[in-house]
């Protein structure tokens, strides 16, 4: 082997050439997302106009974890992070750094920011809304038979109740005449 790095077929060097180097570099994208202390200087203000200044210390917001933001931090494009995911020694890697920004926009979920989450996770991880659909698939004929079942079972009903009409105009008439007579 020589001492000239490996060019991937068709492209530039590889910008991380180890696992180890990809997994750190990774690993600080996520901890700078991360909530942190930082120290600040707070102004306070005396009752007669003069201020002066007092250490402080707050806690920073967690920030969104991304693909691209990831690639930003890493100065790559999003599609050549992506792309590592195909060479065999970074699979792992890439796998972990896209489960945990799915993780994360699945989270916003449960927090009341669920448009914007919604929109990533179906654009980039594959998810879906469910809707249950009946997909059966029946042939013209079976349809038309199942329609005329319906009408035979409808004028069978209008049948019935006809006929239990005139059985009670009988029995009217029958209950007048024992009546009159």
């Amino acid at each position: 082997m020589s001492d000239i790095e490996e060019t991937p077929k068709g492209g530039r060097p590889l910008k991380f050439q180890s696992v180890e180097e990809l997994d750190s570099a990774i690993g600080q994208y996520f901890h700078s997302r991360d909530p942190h202390i930082i120290k600040t200087k707070t102004k306070v203000t005396k009752a007669d106009g003069s201020f002066y200044w007092v250490d402080d210390e707050i806690l920073t917001e967690a920030k969104p974890k991304t693909m691209t933001g990831l690639a930003r931090a890493l100065k790559v494009h999003r599609t050549t992070l992506i792309n590592y995911k195909d060479r065999p020694e970074f699979f792992d890697s890439i796998d972990r750094a896209l489960a945990e920004c799915e993780e994360y926009a699945e989270e916003q979920l449960f927090i009341g920011r669920s448009q914007g989450a919604a929109f990533v996770l179906k654009n980039n991880y594959g998810w879906s809304d469910s809707k249950e659909v009946n997909n059966t698939h029946r042939s013209v004929a079976e349809i038309i038979d199942e329609l005329d079942r319906q009408v035979e079972l409808a004028n069978g009903r209008d049948n019935v109740a006809e006929e239990a009409g005139k059985e009670l105009e009988r029995l009217e008439q029958e209950r007048l005449q024992t009546t009159e007579g």
